[in-house]
C-alpha cells in the first residue's frame, strides 16, 4: 500500500509535467508561427514598395498569404476605380472556369455569399466550417474553411484577400491578424501604384496640352504672314492630326 501511495504521487508529479511540457511546446510552436508570419510581411511590405506594377502588387500579396497560413487556395480582388465593380486580379488553386464563376458572382450582387458580405460590411469573415454557413462560401465545393479580409484606401473597402482552405478549422485569429496586416500593407502599395498612375496621366494630358498650344502658336504665325488660304488651311489641318 505504501508503494502504491508513492507511485500514485509520483504519477501525479509526472502528469504535471507531461502537461507543462506540452503547453510549453505549445507556446513555442505558436511563437514561431508568429515570428514567420512577422517575417513574411516583412519582407512582403519590402518586394511591395519596391514596385509600383499593381497586379505584382497583388500577386506578392497572395503568395504571401498562402505560404505563411498554408492555404490551399486562395484570390484577390480590386475595386475599379471608375466604375466602382470589383474583380478578380489574382488566384491560386483555382480552375479557368471555376475564376470564371467568381467573377459572374461579383456582377450578380444577388448571389448571397462570403465575399459580397465582407465588401458590405468591410469586416473580416473568418468561417470554420462551410457546410454551416448558409450562403457561398467558395465556388470550390472541397472547401471547409474560410478567411476573407477587405483592403481599406481612404476609409473605403477597395480591395478583399480571400484565402480558403479544405480542411476544416485550418484558420484563426493569429491568421486573422495577420492577415488584416497585409492587407494595410497592401493599402499603402496600392495607393503609391494609384498616385503613380495618375501622375502619368497628368504627365500625358500635360504633353498633349503643350502641343496644342505649340499646334495653335504655328497656326496663328502662318495667319500673321501673307501666304496661300490653302497653305493656311494645310496648317490647321496638320495642326488638328
Amino acid at each position: 500500500e505504501d508503494d502504491l501511495a508513492f507511485m500514485e504521487h509520483l504519477a501525479k508529479h509526472a502528469a504535471i509535467a507531461i502537461e507543462n511540457a506540452r503547453l510549453y511546446e505549445h507556446v513555442d510552436e505558436r511563437l514561431q508561427e508568429r515570428v514567420s508570419q512577422l517575417t513574411a510581411l516583412q519582407r512582403t511590405s519590402r518586394e511591395m514598395n519596391a514596385t509600383l506594377d499593381r497586379d505584382h502588387i497583388l500577386q506578392l500579396v497572395l503568395d504571401s498569404a498562402i505560404d505563411t497560413t498554408r492555404a490551399t487556395h486562395g484570390n484577390v480582388m480590386l475595386k475599379d476605380w471608375d466604375s466602382g465593380q470589383f474583380s478578380l486580379l489574382a488566384a491560386s488553386g483555382y480552375l479557368a472556369d471555376e475564376m470564371t464563376i467568381i467573377e459572374e458572382n461579383l456582377l450578380d450582387p444577388s448571389r448571397e455569399s462570403i465575399v459580397l458580405q465582407v465588401i458590405d460590411s468591410g469586416r473580416a469573415r473568418l468561417v470554420e466550417d462551410a457546410r454551416q454557413e448558409s450562403c457561398l462560401v467558395c465556388v470550390r465545393l472541397d472547401t471547409r474553411s474560410a478567411l476573407s479580409v477587405p483592403i481599406f484606401y481612404t476609409g473605403t473597402t477597395v480591395g478583399l484577400i480571400n484565402l480558403r482552405h479544405t480542411e476544416a478549422g485550418a484558420f484563426d485569429m493569429d491568421d486573422l491578424t495577420f492577415l488584416q496586416a497585409l492587407a494595410d500593407q497592401a493599402a499603402i502599395a496600392i495607393g503609391n501604384a494609384r498616385r503613380f498612375e495618375e501622375q502619368i496621366q497628368s504627365n500625358i494630358a500635360l504633353r498633349k496640352y503643350t502641343d496644342q498650344l505649340d499646334g495653335l502658336l504655328e497656326i496663328s504665325r502662318t495667319l500673321r504672314t501673307d501666304v496661300l488660304l490653302a497653305d493656311t488651311l494645310e496648317e490647321i489641318a496638320y495642326a488638328i492630326q
